[in-house]
């Protein structure tokens, strides 16, 4: 997948580049990885074509380690206006194009990682669009686990600076939920 859009990009004069974790990011269904990359790429490649060649740049980022997964995707384009409305299916900030279905992607993406208890945030730095996403995980599934969250938690502050990834963030919003409530809600009816 990574090998054909990069070089869709490199067709469309597009500077990418790639990098991914030696891991083979197997706590996740392969279609549901590809319905997450593939969106999310196919829309920063869209994004990036607005502009003049010299200025089209996309990143991606595949890592990993024993806490999560954070997939970030970073592309030059016009700055997204209405952030809230892109997670709504059928919304879409692109033109309409006669026979074409629009405001899928972002919709499908946030449902899949939904699916793994994870996060997809969408934000706008500098003009430029980033997006990062993040497995959720809870400390309560190992007592290995909750020390790697611990140490990188900082009282008082949600978002914490990602060691690998610059202008990144973590933001681990499902740590404190016990056992108890996780299976309670997954053998409801």
């Amino acid at each position: 997948l990574l090998q054909t859009k990069k070089l869709t990009c490199q067709n469309q004069q597009i500077d990418i580049q790639i990098t991914v974790d030696d891991n083979p990011f197997d706590k996740i269904k392969t279609i549901d990885l590809i319905k997450i990359l593939s969106n999310i790429i196919d829309n920063a490649i869209e994004a990036t074509m607005e502009l003049p060649e010299e200025q089209r740049k996309i990143t991606v980022s595949c890592k990993a380690d024993e806490l999560y997964y954070t997939f970030s995707i970073t592309n030059t384009g016009r700055k997204l206006t209405d952030i809230n409305r892109i997670f709504i299916q059928g919304y879409s900030t692109k033109k309409v194009e006669k026979g074409r279905v629009r405001g899928q992607g972002v919709f499908i993406v946030k449902e899949t990682i939904n699916k793994y208890d994870g996060s997809f945030t969408l934000d706008t730095i500098k003009e430029n669009g980033e997006v990062i996403m993040l497995l959720g995980v809870r400390k309560a599934e190992s007592s290995y686990r909750a020390r790697g969250i611990s140490a990188r938690e900082v009282e008082g502050i949600l978002l914490v600076r990602h060691t690998d990834i610059p202008n990144a963030y973590v933001y681990n919003p499902l740590t404190e939920i016990p056992n108890e409530e996780v299976w309670d809600f997954l053998l409801k009816d």
